[in-house]
């Protein structure tokens, strides 16, 4: 177990180095020098410039202005010359919608393509152009259009070959995609769980419900990230898988807390899956019909999530008040978590527009999620311990501990349902056995041989019916078996017990003598008796072939049992 469970723990470790080692390699070319130098990413902190009233004014990146909204704020850069021919411009300027030119021509500009982004979200995202041929007196010109709020951050430039740039556009993205494989690894985690348990009948929705939301978030996480907006284009698409990932990722958790043991009876957690449900409903119909932007209706997905945060971690503490239950105190920790996270994340959003907003919540999302899955594998754990103790127990009740086979409870119940009609057999066979001088055995060695010769009939009888149906030890020397559904004769059955019971002597010095009797649950004209006449019958012909052994037993040489 403990070489298993070293394994499970190699894996993760494993795949984290193995994406850590990739990312290394992949920006390991991708340097920052200064100008001049021979480089690889070139930063254009310097030589931008300014007019104002016809006077010069020189300005390093980044820098912040304060101007009118609606201003266009024209940025010059003159050190760009032929030799960065084919070079590639990088910034962030999305926001200001940004507008490159060269020598008058533009060569860039920035639309939202289909797709209204907020302030928060053109943040986000990189701007590049691919330099045309240059001249010596070549004037690079940044046109920003400064927003309503009235301040205009403008961020660095960059400016190196096409590989160069990819590389640092991975590098930025790297803690974003390291945050989805640890989402990945606790999904992946969480699914085999889930599928383990199921295996072993004991479903565990939650496990899924993780499994869910992790995917969920990796989508949110992936489309939302600025190297995924770029590789496609800024495709409207992209944005609204994001927007409907990010909707809809609340509901696994929801649901999660919902099959929580003694959070099912508050109704109010089923409608608030509802209102998530009808958000999305809603906002695709406003989107298809009345062509009202997803980034308009933000708002209201947003509270709905704190709501529902609110509405979840205020009904789990009244839970968790009530019944002072470990496993909801866990939840209430992890709910705790993502409450602090999540509200911080939209302070940052909305009043600060910090970009890295993101990457904060889905740090407390995988965070989160870990509190979740230690709370409930503690529990899942105590839960098969318990029904593994339970099962064992149930085993020792329906099973006779000398023998091992099932006993007269187990008898009893197989029978009751046959009477129920749980058990829909249309024909059966009812043996009926018991062992000849046993009490002779007793008498004379003790009951030491006696119960040896007891474990030897119960090894026959298992030999010879095992196979074909359920065999009982019903009484200290009587053993029953029921065969359903076969098609072998009284003969053959007979044949194959004392064939058992031949093996068995063979290779033991008390010798082993089993009498029987057969009935079968459907009579010569086709129809069923009742159990009671089903037992009856079995039983008499088991004492008469018991009779039969005992004049058998008279004739040979007048001795009533050969030691």
């Amino acid at each position: 177990m403990q070489k298993y469970m070293q394994k499970k723990r190699i894996f993760p470790a494993c795949l984290f180095l193995m994406f850590v080692l990739m990312i290394l390699v992949i920006g390991k070319e991708t340097e920052m020098t200064g100008r001049g130098e021979t480089q690889k990413i070139r930063n254009l902190s310097d030589g931008w410039y300014y007019l104002k009233d016809g006077e010069r004014t020189e300005v390093t990146l980044p820098t912040t202005f304060q101007e009118d909204p609606g201003t266009v704020l024209e940025l010059y850069n003159d050190t760009v010359t032929d030799e960065n021919r084919d070079m590639v411009l990088l910034t962030w300027g999305a926001p200001y919608h940004l507008q490159i030119q060269m020598d008058g021509k533009t060569i860039y500009q920035y639309r939202d393509y289909g797709f209204k982004r907020n302030l928060q979200m053109a943040r986000k995202l990189e701007c590049r152009v691919t330099l045309p041929a240059l001249h010596k007196s070549s004037q690079l010109c940044f046109l920003y259009t400064v927003p309503e709020s009235g301040v205009c951050k403008l961020t660095p430039v960059y400016m190196g070959s096409s590989e160069a740039i990819f590389r640092f556009q991975i590098m930025n993205a790297a803690p974003v995609f390291v945050i989805v494989l640890g989402m990945l690894v606790l999904g992946i985690f969480a699914i085999g769980i889930y599928a383990y348990l199921r295996a072993r009948k004991m479903t565990e929705r939650r496990f899924a419900n993780v499994g869910l939301f992790l995917l969920l978030c990796g989508i949110w996480c992936v489309t939302d990230s600025s190297l995924m907006q770029y590789l496609s284009h800024y495709s409207p698409a992209i944005n609204e898988i994001s927007f409907y990932a990010f909707m809809l990722m609340s509901v696994p958790v929801i649901r999660f807390v919902r099959e929580t043991e003694g959070m099912q009876k508050y109704k109010s957690i089923s409608v608030l899956i509802a209102l998530f449900y009808l958000n999305v409903i809603l906002q695709s119909i406003c989107t298809y019909w009345f062509h009202i932007q997803l980034i308009n209706m933000l708002m209201i997905t947003h509270l709905l999530l704190v709501g529902g945060c609110i509405l979840l971690s205020v009904l789990l503490y009244r839970e968790y008040k009530a019944v002072k239950n470990r496993q909801i105190y866990s939840i209430l920790m992890a709910f705790g978590v993502l409450a602090f996270v999540g509200v911080g994340t939209l302070v940052l959003y909305w009043f600060f527009g910090i970009t890295g907003y993101d990457l904060i919540f889905e740090a407390g999302i995988v965070v989160f999620v870990s509190v979740l899955l230690w709370g409930l594998g503690k529990t899942m754990v105590e839960n098969m311990r318990f029904r593994t103790e339970a099962e064992v127990y149930k085993k020792l009740a329906q099973e006779d501990q000398m023998t091992g086979m099932k006993n007269r409870y187990s008898y009893e119940k197989i029978l009751e349902d046959l009477e129920d009609g749980i058990c829909n057999w249309k024909n059966a066979v009812l043996i009926f056995m018991d062992m000849n001088h046993l009490k002779q055995i007793n008498d004379i060695y003790g009951h030491g041989a006696g119960d040896e010769l007891l474990i030897g009939a119960a090894q026959s009888i298992q030999k010879a019916y095992g196979s074909l149906g359920y065999c009982f030890r019903i009484g200290g020397d009587e053993f029953c078996a029921i065969l359903p559904e076969i098609k072998i004769s009284e003969e053959e059955l007979s044949r194959r017990l004392d064939a058992a019971v031949e093996e068995y002597n063979r290779s033991n010095d008390q010798k082993l003598s089993v009498a029987r009797g057969f009935s079968w649950l459907q009579d010569s004209r086709g129809m069923r008796k009742s159990i009671s006449d089903w037992k009856f019958e079995a039983d008499q012909n088991m004492y008469s072939n018991k009779g039969w052994y005992k004049r058998e037993e008279v004739q040979e040489e007048g001795t009533r049992y050969e030691i």
